[in-house]
């Protein structure tokens, strides 16, 4: 560690300083900032050393202007287990100082990091003397506490793209990546092109030399990475010492793989062995004529330590924007709720959406929800979309009734021939995996076996939605793996928590349930045969209007997810619900119907909408 007194002088850092101060005591202006300045310590970290030891008096509290660190606790067995990640603009240790407890957990950098000390000392004492400020130091307390149980969301800046196959152009896919996402963000380019246009040389240096040289190619990198939202580094298709300095610097690795060679591990991955605190993705890049991905879970299958996966075709502006969102935090998400038929005005308003040019990065969904996101996610036109969802209700999922309904009251052999026209329709092939699509997805089911509610990010898609849409009693349960799966909506009909958790920047959300309650005048329930011949009368006469037996059966199944509802909408920046009330679960023959109540409604939400909070959705960047 070592004292960097020029450091605290740049403009750029003093205001990052200034927004970390305002985090912990409120308002606090360049004023106040200019009377402690000279009491802060700035300090350097290197990459693999520890700055707070669990157990430890807390002494002070640390900004993070640059790099990367990790939290770290001991269970029960004295193991380290890790607890969390801290990144650019956040801060460490200030709990114990709060509180006065011994810290909580051990803060060791992962990389090479800036941090600036606030003594203890220091922070009582600007609490004392701007007593003004203890007010927020409290409400931080509260809701650190109320957040310890949460998901930490990784803060990540420096994005390195490692190519693994030198068939690609993996220059001038980084490039274009780069060129998109610097149309609303501040990124910084840096290949080896950059460095040795800077006087970094280092392959050409002696020993003593290199290591000096690398100590200031990594000081002035951390300069960079001060300066901007974003640094995206370009790696060599084969090992050299610029990849082992770029891939020290990274938060997140994406390996850019050929899609036609072979999945197996390359050479150049060997190396990355050792790096256990960073994220890791896969970029499949496809022939621009490829109409589907195929085998992608034998890539993520001999890759464990791969979180996620893009698929890009050659040339293809939409794939590369939707992974440049998701890289930079950017990325809209679509959640698709249950409802039967009622689903088919998904339909429409995802017509709605592209016709306002909205883009969708990411989709989710339960149920009939479920087959609406999978039939999307092949990015086939709307128009095409359309038509082969229509022809797939011709089967009439819910009409092959059972003689003898021991499990369930239909068969379920319609709906399997429903999901799996639709899926040859749209893919050209019968067997697809949840990964095997242009747009990620995930699929909500419930575990019958387990109790418990599943989310499908992978595995056979027709199973998976069969699953998630097996209405308990009325479609026959699936099964998966030895356990017993139902109806997605028992559990989680409008899965926005999910979308919201895969950290999505925008969340759009459709949904069927209306909230209007029809109080009966009936004192007791009709018997069987006075349901009958009343409805014998027709509808104007009929004396009885009470939901039919099917009705029953599906919408106590979803009792528990819609009373979820607004929970759920509390996780959405846009929400639809077209009024398809009218319509009953099973109304196949109304899908043109549905379909236009869709779309009409979503056009009135957003014409309803103003020029910027529009904008926010077309250009998310």
């Amino acid at each position: 560690m070592s004292n960097l007194d020029a450091l605290h002088k740049n403009e750029f850092h003093r205001k990052l300083l200034l927004d970390n101060l305002n985090k912990i005591f409120g308002d606090f202006d360049d004023t106040i900032l200019g009377e402690i300045e000279d009491q802060l310590v700035w300090i350097e970290l290197d990459g693999g050393k520890t700055i707070i030891r669990e157990g430890e008096a807390g002494d002070s509290l640390y900004f993070v202007l640059s790099g990367r660190l990790v939290a770290t606790k001991k269970d029960s067995e004295g193991v380290e287990q890790r607890i969390g990640d801290i990144g650019r603009g956040e801060t460490v240790g200030e709990m114990a100082i709060f509180t006065g407890e011994p810290r909580y957990a051990t803060v060791t950098a992962i990389r090479d990091s800036v941090l600036v000390q606030l003594p203890k000392v220091l922070f009582e004492k600007v609490i004392r003397e701007y007593s003004e400020v203890a007010l927020n130091v409290t409400k931080l307390i509260i809701d650190r506490i109320k957040k310890n149980n949460k998901p930490h969301k990784r803060n990540i800046i420096n994005i390195c793209f490692l190519p693994i196959h030198a068939t690609i152009d993996h220059k001038q896919l980084i490039k274009s990546l780069y060129d998109y996402c610097s149309r609303g963000m501040k990124i910084c380019y840096v290949n080896k092109e950059l460095l040795i246009k800077n006087e970094f040389h280092l392959d050409q240096e002696g020993e003593e030399g290199r290591k000096d040289g690398s100590k200031k190619l990594i000081k002035w990198l951390n300069d960079l990475e001060l300066e901007y939202e974003f640094m995206f580094f370009e790696c060599d298709a084969e090992p050299s010492f610029w990849n082992d300095k770029f891939l020290r610097q990274a938060d997140h690795i994406v390996l850019l793989a050929d899609a036609t060679q072979s999945h197996q591990i390359t050479q150049i991955e060997k190396n990355l062995d050792s790096m256990e605190n960073v994220n890791f993705s896969i970029a499949l890049v496809h022939p621009a004529d490829t109409q589907i991905p195929v085998k992608t879970i034998d890539w993520l299958n001999e890759r464990p330590q791969v979180s996620s996966h893009f698929h890009f075709r050659q040339m293809n502006e939409k794939d590369l924007q939707r992974m440049g969102r998701i890289l930079t935090g950017k990325a809209t998400g679509l959640v698709l709720a249950g409802g039967g038929a009622k689903g088919f005005a998904h339909i429409g308003v995802m017509r709605a959406l592209s016709e306002y040019q909205i883009p969708v990065d990411y989709l989710g969904g339960t149920s009939v929800g479920s087959m609406m996101a999978a039939a999307i996610a092949f990015d086939r036109p709307p128009a095409v979309l359309e038509e082969t969802i229509y022809k797939a209700t011709l089967y009439k999922p819910s009409a092959d009734l059972s003689l003898l309904p021991l499990i369930s009251l239909v068969k379920g052999l319609n709906i399997k021939r429903m999901v799996n026209f639709t899926i040859k329709e749209l893919s050209g092939r019968k067997d697809v995996d949840l990964v095997d699509t242009w747009i990620p997805m995930y699929i909500v089911a419930s575990n019958y076996t387990r109790s418990d509610e599943s989310v499908f990010f992978r595995g056979n898609m027709a199973k998976a939605l069969l699953a998630s849409s097996s209405i308990p009693g009325v479609f026959p349960p699936v099964i998966i793996d030895g356990e017993l799966y139902v109806d997605g909506g028992t559990f989680n009909n409008f899965p926005a928590d999910i979308m919201r958790s895969i950290e999505m920047n925008k969340v759009i959300g459709i949904d069927f349930m209306m909230e209007k309650n029809h109080k009966l005048t009936l004192d007791e329930m009709p018997s069987n045969n006075q349901v009958f011949r009343s409805k014998l009368l027709g509808k104007k006469d009929q004396k009885y209007s009470l939901p039919g037996i099917g009705s029953i059966i599906i919408n106590s199944t979803l009792m528990y997810s819609n009373a979820r509802r607004h929970e759920s909408i509390a996780y959405l920046d846009l929400h639809f619900n077209p009024d398809v009330a009218k319509f009953g679960m099973t109304a196949w023959t109304d899908f043109h119907k549905i379909v236009e109540k869709g779309y009409q409604h979503a056009k009135q939400v957003l014409e309803k909408m103003s020029k910027e909070e529009l904008t926010k959705f077309q250009n998310p960047l």
